[in-house]
């Protein structure tokens, strides 16, 4: 054999000989973290162990020396650059460095404290404020700045680090024309004593759009990593999903999770934003018994709602047939946030007689008990909602969790769960949406358990998205306040006036709930009140337009992000029918988005939101649907080793690690079965679906001791298969093999690419 093989052949039992426990256990801390800064004995104000940079300003009566000290999370990490009584530099940055080390080396973090000494003389700045918000990258020694700003007006005022210095002006407001790109130059002067000092801000003013409707945008990639971010995305029936493969709802829970509309695919796009997300389908994962059945992104393809059950384009992994309660399944999941040392599972409900509860342990130790996954609500997500378990006090290195005492709770016999993945963040995000609101429907403010206090308020978004208007401009009913339908005579249920005040409103109350929450308006798009009928869509058109532009109006003046839908559809052709144009390119009836409309929408607010996330950007995509019989994702490389079974002539997977419920699965994201083709000479290897047909291209070699040589060659290829033919090496005639060369000749080979 080749000495490649037997490399990987004697590499494969050194470790299945390896202990298992004693190699995590021993692992030497990756933590370089603070638990705690003190100046003079004092605790840092507003100290946080992931904020690694802090001003802190001093006037010389408070003292001149410094002593710094500082602990770390971990007793086994190193600590630098304490201090201990140093004098302070009057008047002038003092800049301290605090290196924390790793046990083990590998990791460092460094805190840096600023101090600035002051006197009765000091003629510093110590904050600018721009519109509410400190100036990027202020410096009390950097004197000139350049702000770009989108807005028509701009709010200056500075702070003084010595309160008795004379400053001129504190603060002043000025306007921009609209559409301009003028520029404000303003001066600051501090003078005490006979000490002077200028700064000088230059703001220059931008036109809004970024030409594809986007205006204002900021990138919270990295906020929406955070563990505990909170989105919360309302509106009306366009942004519930409503009409979306013909599945008419009125609230996002009255349908499957799956549903593949913008703001769906906004949900899944921020969980996966996430270093450390993976799928189910990816995992470590094997089962005591092997008549356990794991199956990928499992869907009844003859309903086409049901291929919409699961999150995440439909990918999970669909546990079945689980029969004895004493099952056990295991899977391992590395710890890569070594801060917060924690994960998270994602699992779906299930509303059939499949149902069942379990235990979950973690490196042997029990977290939960009887785990509940059936549902008997059937009309909450259809009974498939998303559930999320916190597992804590992950040690370093691989973990395992093991899934036991299995028990049918929905009265059936075998037994059965879904699960979507493992992540290291949950990031809430609510879709809260309600079919037919107006903008009336969420300003009900005073009402105790109303539609802003259970769909917005409760939630205390950090980030809020906000999609409405199309019934406000030219429908001739809807849902108001209260609850309560509106009707119209004519179009427009809501005075225009009354909507830019329902939206100013709705902004300023959800600051109020959360005074950091960003947030992003979308106005409606152009649609008609008869599918087809060209003068009401003409009509109607004109109308709009003036709702977008009193909620562009708001969104400038209230720094908020905005996204301008007739502009984002603007060079997306009609598609001419018979009845008239219907824009079905975009839209699946005369106002609610199309398949396409729902992945554009997505895309531009993920673009807008999230330019640097670590999402797939290519699943943001309505058509992009797992079922058992295709695959999106490849790896570069990967391999299996196999080994025939005679009982019912298939080739297993060779275990791992010399325990029967540590299998290697067949290859998690290529692979799905191989089998022998019945009384013949040929493996037939079985892959998920790709677009490429027979790529990535396999190949078979013996492996392991055998009484007799074989070689394997290609004999045919096609989307879901891969065929090899298993000869005899060294034989002039009869070279194919027979059934008892099958059943007597201990096969095993490598697969790999």
């Amino acid at each position: 054999m080749k000495n490649n093989i037997f490399i990987m052949f004697v590499f494969f039992l050194i470790i299945s000989c390896q202990p298992i426990t004693v190699v995590e256990i021993q692992e030497k801390s990756k933590s370089a973290y603070l638990e705690t800064i003190t100046l003079n004995s004092k605790m840092v104000s507003n100290f946080s162990t992931d904020v690694f940079n802090y001003t802190l300003y001093r006037h010389e009566s408070e003292g001149t020396s410094i002593t710094i000290q500082a602990t770390s999370s971990d007793s086994k990490s190193t600590i630098s650059g304490l201090v201990n009584n140093v004098e302070l530099q009057l008047n002038s940055l003092n800049k301290f460095t605090i290196g924390v080390f790793s046990e083990d080396t590998t990791m460092a973090n460094f805190y840096t404290i600023n101090i600035y000494l002051y006197d009765d003389n000091c003629v510093l700045l110590k904050d600018i404020i721009i519109d509410g918000k400190s100036i990027d990258n202020f410096n009390s020694e950097l004197y000139t700045y350049n702000v770009k700003s989108y807005s028509n007006s701009v709010n200056l005022s500075f702070l003084p680090m010595n309160s008795n210095a004379t400053i001129n002006p504190e603060s002043i407001s000025f306007s921009f024309s609209d559409n301009s790109t003028d520029t404000l130059n303003q001066s600051v002067i501090l003078s005490a004593s006979t000490y002077t000092k200028k700064y000088t801000v230059v703001v220059q003013k931008l036109s809004s759009s970024s030409g594809s409707g986007m205006y204002n945008g900021i990138d919270l990639s990295y906020e929406l990593q955070k563990d505990g971010f909170s989105t919360v995305i309302a509106g009306d029936s366009i942004s519930v999903g409503y009409s979306f493969a013909g599945v008419n709802i009125n609230n996002s829970s009255d349908s499957y999770p799956g549903l593949m509309s913008w703001s769906h695919m906004i949900r899944d796009a921020i969980h996966r934003n996430d270093p450390d997300f993976i799928h189910a389908d990816q995992l470590q994962i094997g089962a005591k018994y092997s008549t356990t059945s794991f199956t990928k992104s499992w869907a009844n393809n003859a309903a086409i709602s049901n291929s919409y059950w699961m999150p995440f384009n439909n990918r999970n992994l669909t546990i079945s047939n689980i029969t004895k309660s004493d099952e056990e399944i295991v899977i391992r999941i590395p710890n890569n946030n070594l801060y917060q040392n924690k994960a998270y599972l994602w699992f779906s409900t299930t509303p059939y007689n499949v149902g069942c509860s379990m235990d979950i342990h973690l490196n042997g130790t029990i977290l939960m008990s009887d785990f509940n996954l059936y549902t008997i609500d059937a009309n909450y997500y259809n009974g498939f909602e998303t559930k999320i378990v916190e597992i804590k006090n992950l040690i370093p290195g691989t973990n395992k969790i093991s899934l036991t005492n299995f028990k049918n709770t929905a009265g059936g016999s075998a037994m059965g769960f879904f699960l979507n993945g493992v992540s290291s963040k949950y990031s809430p995000v609510y879709l809260n949406g309600r079919s037919s609101a107006t903008s009336d429907y969420y300003v009900d403010f005073d009402v105790p358990n109303g539609a802003f206090q259970k769909r917005i308020a409760d939630k205390k978004p950090d980030l809020f998205i906000y999609l409405i208007g199309a019934n406000d401009s030219v429908n001739t009913s809807g849902i108001g306040n209260n609850g309560l339908n509106e009707l119209g005579a004519v179009k427009g249920i809501v005075p225009l006036a009354q909507y830019e005040l329902n939206i100013r409103n709705l902004v300023t109350k959800v600051r109020e709930v959360n005074p950091y929450s960003q947030i992003l308006l979308i106005s409606p798009p152009v649609w008609s009140n008869a599918d087809g009928d060209i003068a009401d869509f003409e009509l109607n058109k004109i109308i709009i337009k003036e709702y977008v532009e009193q909620m562009k109006r708001v969104a400038i003046e209230t720094n908020c992000m905005f996204i301008d839908m007739i502009e984002l559809f603007n060079n997306i052709p009609f598609t001419q029918q018979a009845t008239g144009p219907q824009g079905r390119d975009w839209r699946e009836d005369y106002v609610h988005l199309s398949k396409y409309g729902n992945t554009l929408l997505a895309r531009t607010i993920a673009d807008m939101l999230m330019p640097q996330g670590l999402y797939n950007k290519e699943m943001v995509d309505s058509e992009r649907l797992y079922n058992e019989k295709n695959n999106f994702f490849i790896p570069n490389n990967g391999w299996i080793i196999v080994k025939y079974n005679n009982t019912n002539g298939f080739f297993d997977t060779l275990t791992k690690l010399g325990t029967s419920n540590d299998v290697f699965d067949y290859s998690k994201n290529y692979i799905k079965s191989i089998n022998r083709v019945s009384k013949s000479s040929i493996m037939n290897i079985n892959v998920f679906k790709t677009e490429n047909i027979g790529l990535p291209h396999l190949k078979v070699e013996q492996f392991g001791s055998n009484n007799v040589e074989f070689y394997t060659r290609p004999e045919s290829y096609w989307d879901t298969f891969q065929k090899f033919w298993i000869l005899k090496n060294n034989v002039s005639t009869n070279y194919l093999l027979t059934d008892t060369d099958f059943d007597t000749q201990n096969m095993q080979f490598l697969i790999s690419w």
